[in-house]
């Protein structure tokens, strides 16, 4: 992966610091970082806590991905799609949750548990699609226990990936279906 994707990966995360940081005194004391089954807010953290710890943490555990990642693909020429996709979840969800808590701050009529419910689903079902198209020595290099043959590890790649979209699937009806509030 280039050096410049990862540091975007990094601007990315901090991106609700820098918005945070401009609005500063226009954000409200207090803003729900945690929701409960209820969709009610059961933590809140500080104006500051919310706008510099939170988003340094995303950064934190995206360094700690990257590096897991560039730990056991050292020898790999190539990332699989996988894992191209898994280097921009933790940014993404970063910018996303911001938005949700603050407009809950605001506007405490938004459905959190149906947005969290429909971006499980939507990651569930990329990473069962993304999952398919990974190949037998990449299969070897990255899961454990090692898979024995090709013909095994297609098989169980195939079902893994079924289950994964089967699973999105239902998150994103549970989202429509079931009343959060």
């Amino acid at each position: 992966m280039k050096k410049s994707r990862v540091i975007l990966t990094f601007v990315i995360c901090l991106l609700p610091m820098i918005i945070g940081g401009l609005f500063y005194q226009y954000l409200p004391n207090k803003i729900p970082v945690h929701f409960g089954i209820d969709n009610n807010p059961n933590l809140y953290a500080s104006r500051s806590t919310f706008i510099f710890l939170i988003p340094i943490a995303m950064v934190l555990l995206q360094i700690f991905l990257l590096s897991t990642f560039f730990y056991t693909s050292k020898k790999a020429q190539k990332l699989p799609k996988l894992f191209e996709l898994m280097f921009w979840i933790i940014p993404i969800l970063s910018v996303l949750m911001s938005i949700m808590m603050v407009v809950y701050a605001y506007d405490k009529s938004i459905n959190v548990g149906r947005i969290v419910c429909l971006c499980v689903g939507i990651l569930l079902i990329l990473i069962g699609n993304y999952s398919t198209k990974m190949d037998y020595e990449n299969g070897k290099r990255y899961f454990r226990p090692t898979p024995k043959n090709e013909q095994d590890f297609r098989k169980k790649n195939k079902i893994t990936s079924y289950v994964l979209i089967v699973l999105g699937l239902l998150f994103l009806i549970i989202a429509w279906i079931i009343p959060f509030r």
